[in-house]
């Protein structure tokens, strides 16, 4: 984790490792204080993750 001088996260990487395979995953953030607006999808487009799909999703793996 790298922090900014006001002790803000400006990056967060985590490492995985499964096997003999690494993976990197790497987040930055910036814009601080800046307004966003979030809209909230409508109900018909939400849907319950598949446990079973964790792995490919966030390992890249098929």
């Amino acid at each position: 984790m790298w922090l900014d001088d006001a002790g803000l996260a400006r990056r967060i990487a985590i490492q995985n490792a499964a096997g003999n395979r690494q993976s990197w995953k790497v987040t930055e953030f910036w814009d601080f204080g800046v307004a966003g607006a979030i809209t909230p999808p409508d109900a018909d487009q939400i849907t319950t993750a598949d446990p079973a799909d964790f792995q490919r999703i966030f390992m890249g793996e098929s």
